[in-house]
């Protein structure tokens, strides 16, 4: 069960891992810790706070090209940008998790961003290519 006070606790924690981190110069650690953070302004739906600290680590990730790290990012900076209704802006960011989750997992060949309770953005990795995604973005409700 969701608790806000368990939320609130774990926060705290968390924003002073990411102080530390920040004050040892540790950027894969702070990038780690802004994501924590993010996920829990995300569940108390503060959205534009979460966007922020996800931005954060997505900007780390990308300067630090950890591109096993980039595509959750990307994914994850997208899906706030979603929820705060800026559709074309989180477009952008999902196409790029979708260019990043190539590179990292050529592999595999569907990607798929929850962006609601019963909705869903499906990329087919297999049938466009990157550049054409954004014509081609499937709406799954």
């Amino acid at each position: 069960k969701f608790s806000v006070l368990d939320t609130l606790g774990s926060l705290n924690y968390h924003k002073k891992a990411y102080d530390i981190r920040k004050e040892l110069n540790d950027e894969i650690g702070t990038a780690y810790s802004s994501e924590n953070i993010a996920t829990i302004y995300s569940k108390l739906s503060d959205y534009s706070t979460a966007y922020t600290y996800f931005k954060e680590a997505y900007s780390i990730f990308k300067k630090l090209n950890i591109t096993s790290r980039m595509s959750l990012s990307a994914g994850n900076v997208g899906l706030m940008k979603y929820w705060l209704g800026d559709r074309s802006e989180s477009l952008k960011y999902f196409i790029a998790a979708a260019g990043y989750y190539k590179i990292d997992k050529n592999d595999e060949n569907l990607l798929l961003f929850r962006v609601d309770n019963d909705k869903f953005i499906l990329f087919s990795m297999r049938t466009f290519s990157i550049n054409k995604l954004a014509r081609r973005c499937i709406h799954i409700c």
